[in-house]
Order: structure tokens, then sequence, then C-alpha cells
């Protein structure tokens, strides 16, 4: 078990959990061709809210003697978002905000970086659902339509704004969790089936999403729409417009078609979205270099040029500054 969350009274501060441990993408088996991961803890072969992988297979077999054994998942964080959902039985969740028991029903999403751990197990029964956000927001202004959707499954990963990018915890009630576990069964299925089911694999996840996001807005503390002010709203859409349009972006150029000075715009934008517009555009560009990555054979070159980087060079260079590696090695690394 990791450290207990709570005052530390000899030094008057709050302690913070400590990752025992990281959880990679390989490790769960995300990829191109398996976008959405789901494994069910404790797991027997016959069940069908999880998908087998024979990499991953012996890893499943120790958590679920964890988990049948009542022992603690202790603290850790992963490179991916993670959505738990619990089936049945009892834990403590642990998170930097406190110990808080959930049981059925309960649903836990935790961004990339975060840290969080289950003690007190009682016939404590998940689904986990594993996904990279950059593999979903291609297209953010539909996305965004829906209430919660954008704030509690992405937007850890493209805002700098802490109220954004916590763990969320929240209820399904028992038809709502009901319907979830039916499009998981449908998810599970189609990745079985392999690339050409992908579709519907997405379609089915965008569907349990939207349940789930329709049950964390009811949650007292939910973020129903993103706070932002109207003219960050116009300036992310002129940038969402320049991604799929395929044409270069310029703040200066965009201040003065909205009328604002670049000053007072870029001020604005930084208090609601936490980066500096450039900074925050190079993110979204990034997002969609890496789907383009892994969705299509396109040379590095290519993508470069239809995201209207000045040369592959400087795309590489601004790949790796968000990525930590080369577009040609994440390709490598997530292209089955």
């Amino acid at each position: 078990m990791g450290e207990s969350i709570g005052p530390d009274t000899s030094k008057g501060r709050v302690r913070t959990l400590k990752p025992v441990n990281s959880i990679t993408n390989e490790f769960v088996g995300l990829s191109n061709v398996r976008p959405i991961m789901i494994y069910t803890f404790p797991h027997h072969e016959h069940t069908e809210f999880t998908f087998v992988d024979r990499k991953c297979a012996s890893r499943q077999i120790g958590i679920t003697a964890r988990y049948l054994n009542n022992l603690d998942s202790p603290p850790h964080d992963h490179e991916f978002y993670e959505i738990t959902i619990v089936r049945s039985g009892k834990a403590i969740h642990q998170t930097d905000s406190g110990d808080l028991p959930i049981g059925k029903g309960a649903v836990i999403v935790v961004p990339p970086g975060q840290v969080h751990g289950f003690t007190e197990l009682n016939g404590f029964a998940v689904t986990d659902i594993y996904y990279q956000s950059e593999w979903f927001a291609d297209d953010l202004k539909m996305l965004l339509t829906e209430d919660g959707l954008v704030p509690l499954f992405l937007a850890g990963e493209l805002y700098d704004v802490p109220g954004l990018s916590r763990v969320h915890e929240f209820q399904l009630d028992d038809a709502s969790l009901s319907a979830c576990l039916r499009e998981i069964i449908d998810i599970c299925h189609s990745v079985r089936k392999g690339s050409t089911h992908l579709l519907f694999a997405n379609l089915c996840f965008l569907k349990a999403l939207v349940i789930m996001s329709k049950a964390y807005c009811l949650t007292e503390n939910s973020v129903r729409t993103l706070p932002f002010r109207a003219e960050t709203w116009a300036l992310l859409e002129e940038m969402e417009q320049s991604l799929v349009g395929g044409e270069a972006f310029s703040f200066t150029d965009s201040a003065q078609r909205l009328g604002f000075s670049t000053k007072h715009l870029s001020r604005l934008f930084v208090k609601d979205v936490g980066l500096r517009p450039i900074q925050y555009f190079q993110r979204r560009r990034g997002q969609h270099a890496a789907r383009m990555l892994l969705t299509t054979h396109t040379s590095v070159t290519d993508v470069a040029h239809a995201l209207c980087y000045t040369d592959s060079s400087h795309f590489c260079n601004q790949f790796r500054g968000l990525y930590g590696i080369s577009p040609g090695d994440y390709r490598k690394r997530f292209r089955k």
C-alpha cells in the first residue's frame, strides 16, 4: 500500500500520493488496431466485459489474483486515460483529493499522469477502459456539443486547467450501468474482429461516453461546459478551422479578424486555457498529426505539409517536444 492521503501536521502541508509504478500503453496493448482496450478484474476466460490479448493474459491473471484476495492496488499512474466502472463490491479509492468509499456503479476517470489507487477491497470487481485522447479528438467541435463529454474525458490532455485535469468520480444508476456494459460488450466483440470493425467500436465507445457524461452532469461538482470567455471560444474556433481545413494559422491575423488586440486576446486565452495561444495550437496540431500517423499511410513529410508545418524537420522537432519521440518512432510504437 502506498502513502496515505491526509494532512501532514508535522510539516503543515497536505501529502500527495506517490506512484509505485507507471503503466505504459504497451503494457495494456494500446495501438492503432486496438485504440480502446478493455479489461475486467477479476478476470475469467468467459467474461464478455474484456478483451483478451495474449501478451497481456499473464498480467490479467496476476491482477485477478490480487482482486480475488482483496489485496490493495497500490498508487499508480498511466500514459493513457483510464475509466474504471465498478461492477460489484466495495473499496476505498485514493487520490490526492482524499479517500472515497466506492461501490457498484461508481465511475472513476483518471487523466494521464494522475495518481490513484485502491485499498480495503471487499469483493471488488471493475471494468477498465483505456484510450489515448488524441486518437479521438479530431472532431473536437462535434464532441463539445455534448454536455460534460470533453470536460470529463478529454480536457485533461487539452488544457492546463487544474479543475479539468483532476480525477473525476461519480455514480451511475442501474439502468445507466447496464447500458454502458452493453456498449462495452459490443466494443470487445468489434475489436476482436479486427481493424475493419473499428468504426463500430469507436461509435460504441462514444455512446458509452455520452451515457456516462449524462450521469456526470447530474453531480454537484460536474463541469457541463467549458467555462471559457467568448473571446477564447472564438479563437479556438479559428484554430480548429485551420486544422480541419489544412490552412496555416496566424494568431495575429485571427486577433485582427476577431477585432481584438493580440495582447488582450492572449491574456484572456491564457486565463481560460492555461496555455498561450500558440502553445495550445501546437498541442492540437500535434494531436492531429498523431492521428494521421496511425490511421493513414501518409509519409512524415506529407503529414508535415498537410498540417502546414514549415518543413519536416520543424514538424519532427515540434512533435518530439510534445510526445518525447519522433513521428516515425511514434508510428512504429503504435501502428501494428
